[in-house]
């Protein structure tokens, strides 16, 4: 299965099947910078009117613990739903019925592999023009939304992953740069 992200923005999109139709939206209001606004993944309904199903609710913290919220489901953690695997982590696992599946996002892209055949790609992000895939494998679609869900959660990693090394790279310019004019203003005084 195909589904295609109307945008470029991962966290606000809808995922359009292969025939056009609208399946899932993902939305994640403005988040404020100590305050994250949780990201909503629903369900569209065959009419493609609202009102929208929602399925899932992450409530990403600065704090405490990221918590996925599902209807008829009990509340847990996002490290428990898909643990982190080991330290410092680009995978992480989600356990299925058919065996452990590791999301990885280690090279930069979003994929999905069976842990008990490492090669076996179950489901990968990737990008064509200016749209966004996410391309399912038949075998895995009984736990689409649980896919998409992961998904969400990887590509948060990633993002947060990326933005973690910018700012690494930024504070290590500034304070060569600022080494770099102490020690020329010693030179120059001397």
């Amino acid at each position: 299965m195909l589904l295609r992200f109307t945008t470029n923005d991962l966290s606000h999109t809808t995922l359009r099947g292969e025939d056009g139709a609208d399946i899932y939206t993902i939305q994640t209001p403005f988040t404020h910078l100590f305050r994250p606004n949780p990201t909503i993944l629903s369900r569209v309904g065959p009419s493609r009117e609202p009102p929208l199903e929602a399925i899932a609710t992450l409530k990403w913290c600065s704090i405490s613990p990221d918590m996925l919220v599902r209807p008829n489901y009990s509340d847990i953690p996002v490290d428990q739903y898909v643990p982190k695997k080991g330290w410092p982590s680009t995978s992480r696992i989600f356990r299925t019925s058919q065996g452990n599946w590791k999301w990885s996002t280690n090279s930069g892209n979003i994929e999905l592999y069976d842990s008990s055949s490492p090669r076996r790609l179950l489901a990968s992000l990737s990008r064509e023009g200016q749209y966004f895939f996410l391309n399912i494998e038949d075998s895995a679609l009984k736990h689409l939304e649980d896919i998409i869900i992961g998904f969400i959660i990887s590509q948060r990693d990633l993002m947060l992953r990326r933005q973690r090394n910018n700012t690494r790279g930024s504070i290590t310019f500034i304070s060569t740069l600022d080494n770099t004019i102490h020690h020329q203003m010693i030179n120059t005084t001397m």
